[in-house]
């Protein structure tokens, strides 16, 4: 999740048994770590580990959520927020091709951007930028912004809290 949206989900089906053989190296029928062979798991609990490429949706600031039904139907859920590197998935460009404009004269710029971009232009005398430092739009900006919108457990309306151990 990314500012209260799915940018991406999948669903993994995975069975988790309670070992029948309790050899030697079994202690009490528990999980058997892979990487190393140490039984680390009670039998109530299993382990699967997976991997995601996070994509340019998903930045400045993201929500990993990992939830599991239970045979009785209660929902267990888990989330970990992780920042993503700030980049934009659109690519825009403005250049003017002369350094200086006069009064009256016809101005050209160039604007490239990434197909399906969506670009807006403002054109502004620099005799304003004086009256005001915080007019200028940037990336850093943008992403602020952008950050203001994540929606975390601080976020109204707060979800219940219920401990049921």
């Amino acid at each position: 999740m990314s500012r209260g949206r799915n940018v991406e989900q999948s669903f993994h089906n995975e069975t988790f048994y309670l070992k029948e053989d309790k050899s030697e190296g079994d202690k009490n029928g528990w999980f058997s770590d892979s990487r190393n062979g140490d039984s680390i798991l009670p039998p109530n609990v299993g382990e699967y580990i997976f991997s995601f490429t996070p994509k340019a949706t998903m930045s400045p600031i993201a929500r990993l959520l990992v939830f599991f039904v239970r045979q009785n139907g209660e929902i267990v859920a888990d989330s970990k927020t992780f920042r993503v590197q700030k980049c934009l998935m659109n690519k825009v460009r403005l250049n003017f091709p002369h350094k200086k404009q006069y009064p009256s004269t016809e101005a050209t710029m160039l604007l490239s951007a990434s197909p399906f971009s969506v670009c807006g232009i403002s054109l502004v005398d620099k005799n304003i930028q004086i009256l005001s430092k915080d007019t200028q739009f940037n990336d850093e900006k943008l992403f602020k912004w952008m950050e203001s919108h994540d929606v975390d457990s601080d976020t109204e309306p707060h979800r219940a809290r219920k401990h049921q151990c």
